[in-house]
Parts: structure tokens; C-alpha cells; sequence
């Protein structure tokens, strides 16, 4: 007797467990399967989220460092080369727009939009900031320019920043 009435208790629990509604699906019910891909759907919206923290998060990061290379106002470059040829590089941003002038001894002068792109393209490859290295900065603008340090016998550089920090540099060799 004690036999039939644990057989009678787990057939039950085993029909509750399994639920008691036949919605013709063979191999399980629809109960269970949803909850197994709604799980499913959860598991990868969660690794999804964190991926998406990481983008999100090296996104702002690289915003930041945009930022701050999009937030230079003024930058003033001259370079005094041994054989006697001059580069000047001046941009400056302004409440009625952005200003741009290329003067290179050996070559025609710039300016307008064309001197505007050219000295943004060196601004986002030197990428200015107030705490860069002096060394670095330098290095950063012979690598653009494609200069060969030893060429170079003063180079001054000015950047103020629209937070008011600046970069200034002025070397002699």
C-alpha cells in the first residue's frame, strides 16, 4: 500500500510539474519553451548590454579626446627651417567662424577652407593637449608634416584651448 501511494503521489507531482494542459505540442508545452527562449532572449540582451557598456564607454572616451582636439580655438605654428625657408601654420575659431592661413616659403600660400582642412587634419594628428610632452608634441608634428628633425632650427607652437588652458612651445637648436 505504502508502494501504491508513493507511485499515485509522484504520478501526480510528475503531471503538475509538467502541467496539466495539452496544447498539442509533442516534446514539451508551450510553457516551457517560451520561458527557454525568452531566457534565451535575455541571456544575449544581457551580453548584449555589457557589449554595448564597453562601445558606450570607449565611445565617450574617444569623444572626450575628440572633444578636447575639437576644442582648440587658436593654433599658431612656425617653423624655422637651416636651409632659411619658413612654415607658418595660423587657424583660429571665432564667434563668426574659423580662419586658416598657410604660408610656406617654398610653396604658395593657403588660405580660407583649404588652410582650414589642412591645419583640422594636423590638429586631429598631433592631437594638442595641455599636459602633452613638449618632446611629443614636436615628434607628433615632424611625423605629419613628414619633417626631418634635424632640418628644423626653432619651431614655436601656441594652442589655446576654449576652456582656457594652453600648449606653447618654443625651441631653439
Amino acid at each position: 500500500m505504502r508502494w501504491m501511494f508513493i507511485f499515485i503521489l509522484s504520478f501526480i507531482l510528475i503531471l503538475t510539474a509538467c502541467g496539466g494542459n495539452d496544447t498539442g505540442n509533442s516534446g514539451g508545452d508551450a510553457s516551457s519553451e517560451e520561458n527557454s527562449t525568452t531566457t534565451n532572449q535575455e541571456d544575449e540582451s544581457a551580453s548584449d548590454g555589457s557589449n554595448t557598456e564597453d562601445t558606450q564607454s570607449d565611445a565617450s572616451n574617444s569623444d572626450n579626446e575628440r572633444d578636447l582636439f575639437h576644442d582648440v580655438i587658436s593654433y599658431e605654428l612656425e617653423i624655422e627651417f637651416s636651409n632659411g625657408d619658413e612654415w607658418s601654420y595660423d587657424y583660429e575659431v571665432e564667434n563668426d567662424g574659423k580662419e586658416g592661413e598657410i604660408e610656406r616659403d617654398s610653396e604658395s600660400d593657403l588660405d580660407g577652407r583649404d588652410a582650414i582642412d589642412q591645419i583640422e587634419n594636423m590638429i586631429e594628428a598631433v592631437q594638442p593637449a595641455p599636459d602633452l610632452s613638449y618632446d611629443e608634441a614636436l615628434q607628433r608634428i615632424y611625423d605629419h608634416l613628414e619633417i626631418n628633425q634635424e632640418d628644423v632650427q626653432a619651431v614655436e607652437l601656441d594652442v589655446d584651448f576654449g576652456n582656457g588652458d594652453t600648449l606653447e612651445i618654443e625651441r631653439t637648436f
